[in-house]
Formats: C-alpha cells, structure tokens, sequence
C-alpha cells in the first residue's frame, strides 16, 4: 500500500460491518488463480 491514495482495505470493514447489521455474511478465499469474495444475503420474511 504504498499509493496515498490506496485505501488499505477500509471498504471491506465497511462491507462486513453492513452485511453484519442486516444478519449477512462476508467471506474472502484466496489462492493462486484468484481472489473470491462472498456476500450472503439472509432471505426476508413473507
């Protein structure tokens, strides 16, 4: 993170926090072909 610009990852504490409010999930996987985010959204109650 060497940009001044560069964020350093604040926009995923900001996710986490978020989907957390709302009873969502975030994950990160990471391996050589990539990184995977996932979100996991609760369904809402008819």
């Amino acid at each position: 993170r060497n940009q001044p610009d560069d964020s350093g990852g604040l926009g995923l504490a900001i996710v986490r926090s978020i989907m957390q409010a709302h009873g969502g999930q975030v994950s990160v996987e990471s391996n050589e072909a990539g990184t995977r985010f996932s979100l996991l959204f609760p369904l809402a109650k008819a």
